[in-house]
């Protein structure tokens, strides 16, 4: 089996790139959080079909993205070349889930903020994954897999 990068071999780049997709991840549960909250606000309000959207985009959403942001990570920390294009299609997939998300919810600063948080900081890791750095660190471990 491919053995794992150590630590000295991963390229800062690379490493913070990983550290905000950790980040990512945090910062997405809070958003799964902040979505419940504004649920149950519309629900309070008696707006239901807001309600449901809210809770189905904060609940599923943030759970499915949970998941991305820590496999992406994870699999960027072991050299795998891939996570360059799954980081820069789900940032694509984020950016509409965003635009969404901010024409929709009135009202709601926390969500928000969250959302918009949780784009730049995905904006950020995918900048850096790819540099040139970032490109010969992947472009070494995939060569070492054949």
């Amino acid at each position: 089996s491919r053995r794992r990068p150590a630590r000295s071999e991963i390229p800062p780049a690379v490493r913070t790139a990983t550290r905000l997709m950790y980040l990512g991840s945090a910062v997405t549960l809070l958003y799964v959080i902040f979505g419940a909250a504004a649920a149950h606000h519309y629900d309070l309000l008696r707006q239901y079909k807001m309600a449901g959207d809210v809770a189905l985009t904060a609940g599923w959403g943030g759970a499915i993205g949970i998941v991305c942001w820590i496999v992406v990570a994870t699999s960027c920390r072991r050299g795998h070349g891939w996570t360059r294009i799954a980081a820069t299609i789900l940032l694509a997939l984020h950016t509409v889930g965003m635009l969404t998300v901010l024409l929709e919810t009135h009202g709601d600063p926390a969500v928000r903020v969250a959302t918009i948080a949780i784009w730049a900081i995905g904006l950020a890791a995918m900048i850096l994954l790819w540099t040139h750095q970032a490109y010969a660190f992947f472009f070494a471990w995939g060569k070492r897999a054949r």
